[in-house]
């Protein structure tokens, strides 16, 4: 009790000393925690300018009139002192340069420098002071906060033990010097090149062999494969003779502890050479899932992510794409949630719903708890992005596509739909600013008949070859009480499919839609279509890819969704019966046959 008694005595002395007034702004800086620090910008230097290569760097942020500032200075002296071969120490104000340096006591040993134009101050987003924040070698962010705060103070164990930790991660790291020269590299992939342009299979075989044997014993490293990209391959991905000639290097690398081996192990992960054989392709997806797991599980993957957004975009992005039945025979569930949770990047969040969508998927099997776990996070995720394109819009504003794809992104993981409260509930409304039926404004005009739900568009394939089906159901439930909607949104653009053209149509959604109804005369469709005032990748209908069908029963509640339209319409036809009868309407009374 007395602890924390003390504690919140200096948590109240520092509100009282230290707190630059911010009106009704928060007044506490924002955490960067093991995420990569902004960066150091000064204004001028008091004193040389300290070398930070290889070292730990502490800053501290002060100022001459703050008692707890003054009070922290000796300590922070006997930092620089005790630390001097792995520790920079950096006082940084925002006073000018002669009220600095008129302060005669304490007196600062380490490094000092001013920003009056809180450039820094306000990168590190520091709302009082002091606050001091140690960076690792690497950039990352390791220690943060009030370096008096009683329970929570800045020591010199805590520095020694962080120090420690990263020589313990870092060393005997693989140099990463090249091991071949750029003209040599590029020979290699030359000869690799050659090999892909041989026609005789046999041939290009004993070609690779030969190429690889010659390579056997070479050690490659991280540098090396940076070097690919002044070389003449083409795309490293489809290089399966220079991935097979890497693959050993990045495999030895990988099972070091340290940053290098964390991006060794990605790179394997992602420069796998798989078995492109037909009976390889299951093993592969297996072999897929547990590269994932070793990646993400790598003792030093966390700080790989933080010091490195692109990362954390292609882990959390690379996720959407594996197999859900691999998944199941492999332990990565065990580890997913953790893996997901070093998403620390704007950019990652344009694809969260089709990750949402594997894990949740049925396929995959995980229970509700876990769903709605990952729900929770990742949509925290995703407003951490948003709240950044509101604070920074002149850093996104060029990508604006990408801002409307996270804020649609959002929504969706809060929607029912996301939720798990979509079917059985009742169907969210959708207004319609045209519609071929004329008497059709809304979905809810529809309500007291089943009502079959086609998300599509003309620029999507797989949604015009769907029309066949949709023909044939709209031909049996023409005299019952069934409505079909085809639903679209404005696209900026028209395809013609009859002429094979792509019309623009950007910014005149009125011309847009006025093409509609010469493409239903040349598609023959029998059905209604509508534009949706809203996206037709609806967030409420957890539509994010189309063809996307939903069915809705004649009280207006969601049944079933998610139906691929270019599947047999018999099993369709079989729920649509089904719906009818329930609600006490006239059914077709033969069962609906399939067209061969």
């Amino acid at each position: 009790m007395k602890k924390l008694l003390l504690v919140i005595l200096s948590v109240i002395w520092l509100g009282a000393n230290a707190q630059e007034t911010n009106g009704e702004k928060k007044l506490w800086a924002k955490s960067f925690l093991n995420q990569k620090a902004p960066e150091l910008i000064v204004e001028q230097w008091i004193t040389p300018k300290p070398e930070t290569e290889g070292k730990f760097v502490l800053i501290d942020f002060w100022a001459t009139w703050c008692a707890p500032c003054r009070k922290a200075i000796p300590e922070l002296n006997t930092f620089y002192k005790l630390f001097t071969d792995d520790l920079v120490v950096i006082g940084l104000s925002k006073e000018s340069a002669e009220k600095v340096t008129s302060m005669k006591e304490p007196v600062i040993e380490y490094s000092s420098a001013i920003d009056t134009k809180s450039r820094t101050y306000t990168a590190f987003e520091v709302k009082g002071i002091p606050h001091c924040v140690l960076i690792d070698p690497s950039g990352v962010v390791r220690w943060e906060g009030f370096p008096l705060l009683q329970g929570y103070e800045l020591t010199e164990k805590v520095i020694k033990e962080l120090i420690a930790k990263y020589k313990a991660t870092n060393v005997h790291s693989t140099p990463n010097n090249s091991t071949i020269s750029i003209e040599e590299l590029s020979e290699l992939v030359n000869e690799s090149n050659e090999i892909v342009k041989l026609n005789i299979v046999k041939e290009a075989q004993e070609r690779q062999t030969k190429l690889i044997e010659k390579y056997n014993e070479h050690q490659f490293t991280l540098k090396d494969f940076d070097n690919l990209q002044f070389t003449k391959v083409k795309d490293f991905n489809y290089s399966k003779t220079i991935r097979l000639i890497f693959y050993p290097s990045l495999d030895r690398i990988s099972k070091e502890r340290s940053v290098n081996g964390a991006r060794a192990a990605y790179l394997k992960m992602s420069y796998y050479p798989y078995d492109e054989s037909k009976n390889g392709r299951f093993d592969n997806e297996i072999k897929r899932v547990n590269l994932y797991e070793e990646c993400t599980n790598h003792p030093a993957f966390a700080e790989l992510v933080s010091a490195d957004n692109k990362f954390a975009i292609s882990i959390f992005s690379f996720f959407q794409i594996l197999n859900t039945s691999a998944i199941k025979q492999t332990h990565l569930l065990d580890n997913i949630y953790s893996a997901l949770k070093f998403n620390r990047s704007f950019d990652v969040s344009g694809g969260v719903a089709n990750v949402f969508n594997v894990i949740s998927s049925n396929s995959l099997g995980l229970n509700k708890d876990s769903v709605e776990a990952f729900r929770k996070l990742i949509s925290t995720k995703t407003k951490e992005a948003i709240d950044s394109i509101e604070l920074y819009p002149e850093k996104y504003a060029t990508n604006e596509k990408l801002v409307i794809k996270i804020k649609s992104s959002y929504e969706f993981l809060n929607s029912s739909f996301a939720k798990g409260e979509f079917i059985n509930n009742p169907a969210p409304e959708i207004e319609f600013i045209w519609c071929s039926n004329p008497h059709i404004k809304r979905l809810s005009d529809t309500k007291g008949k089943v009502t079959i739900i086609d998300f599509w568009a003309t620029w999507c394939g797989p949604c015009v070859r769907s029309f066949g089906n949709m023909r044939e159901l709209q031909e049996r439930y023409k005299d019952y009480q069934v409505t079909i909607i085809g639903v679209t949104s404005i696209q900026g653009s028209h395809t013609d499919r009859k002429n094979n053209k792509k019309i623009d149509t950007n910014g005149d959604p009125d011309k847009e839609i006025s093409y509609m109804p010469s493409f239903i005369k040349d598609m023959d469709i029998t059905w209604n279509i509508a534009f949706s005032k809203d996206n037709v990748f609806s967030s409420s209908y957890g539509v994010t890819g189309i063809p996307h069908v939903v069915i809705i029963d004649a009280k207006g509640d969601v049944r079933f969704s998610g139906i691929n339209p270019n599947s047999d319409p018999v099993h369709e036809a079989e729920k649509i019966d089904a719906l009818l009868k329930e609600a006490g309407l006239q059914f077709p009374t033969s069962p609906m046959t399939k067209i061969l």
